[in-house]
């Protein structure tokens, strides 16, 4: 009978659902330039990989047919404009909210901005959007079954990779959740995972011995 004298109580957090998007604004793996304006920025380029030296002569003069000449090529780092659409909230809201409404609210939408960037980044086609990793990226390795991945072709797609890429800092395998499970399925011939957790329970993953 005396129900009515217990108050409502609001929590102070909210629930927020949460989705992986990706890490195309992390500055360990991508190299971000912040700039003051949204002009195109030209990038020279430069492939002298497939040149070489040529054995000398003592005493003779230098080949000069212009058959060894640099040449530089030139990329544009384009913008593009994004936008969360309004959103609307009263000042009632705002004042009497538990929680930080303008604060909860920024957090959101930068996950909005994350989400799709992650995206054009990774399969942009270039027109009208960015040029995409995917899209970018020469083929290194396809699968010889559509949905199955070996551990031989793991090795050739990290092989196929050049080792002045390989060793950088920054080098990174990217794929989607799908495709890491299948990769921590594979197993040796003892029955053993080949990718197992770290000891230390930092989420890295090693490979273990065949």
């Amino acid at each position: 009978a005396g129900g009515f004298t217990v108050p409502t109580e609001l929590m102070r957090e909210i629930d927020v659902a949460m989705k992986a998007w990706g890490p195309m604004y992390d500055e360990d793996i991508c190299t971000v330039l912040k700039t003051t304006a949204g002009n195109p920025m030209k990038l020279p380029t430069v492939d002298d990989t497939a040149v070489e030296a040529e054995k000398h002569t003592e005493g003779t003069a230098l080949t000069d047919d212009g058959g060894k000449d640099v040449t530089f090529g030139q990329k544009s780092l384009d913008s593009y404009a994004y936008d969360t659409e309004f959103i609307r909230w009263s000042w009632e809201l705002d004042m009497d909210s538990i929680v930080a409404m303008e604060q909860f609210l920024g957090g959101l939408l930068g996950e909005r901005l994350g989400r799709i960037a992650n995206r054009e980044l990774t399969i942009g086609d270039g027109s009208g959007d960015p040029n995409g990793i995917v899209t970018g990226a020469a083929l290194g390795k396809t699968t010889a079954a559509v949905g199955a991945v070996t551990a031989d072709e793991i090795l050739e797609f990290v092989h196929s990779v050049d080792p002045a890429y390989r060793a950088s800092p920054k080098a990174r395998a990217m794929f989607n959740d799908t495709t890491l499970l299948a990769l921590r399925k594979l197993k040796d011939g003892q029955g053993n995972y080949l990718i197992t957790e770290a000891p230390d329970g930092s989420g890295r993953l090693r490979v273990g011995a065949v």
